[in-house]
């Protein structure tokens, strides 16, 4: 899919603290809207339950799991309407 610039005027503290967040679930600003947004098209109704907000730490044993799911969405986001999509294997 081809991906467009767009403005959006939200509060600026809103925009750095979700920055943030989606930086420590291995996402860029763009990704986590896109990501976001993908997830409100597909279930039609408003985000609750996307991802969790707890960042992921290399002692616990999903870790690799998780990486490689992070990158999975990063290079694909349009693929996964929520985690039970992504391949694990």
């Amino acid at each position: 899919m081809t991906k467009i610039r767009t403005t959006i005027y939200i509060q600026e503290d809103v925009k750095e603290n979700a920055k943030k967040i989606f930086k420590s679930l291995g996402l860029s600003f763009s990704d986590g809207i896109n990501l976001m947004l993908n997830k409100l098209i597909n279930d039609k109704k408003l985000l609750d339950d996307i991802i969790s907000i707890e960042p992921i730490l290399p002692n616990d044993p999903n870790y690799q799991y998780i990486l490689k799911g992070r990158e999975e969405l990063k290079k694909h986001p349009e693929n996964f309407g929520t985690m039970e999509d992504i391949n694990w294997d």
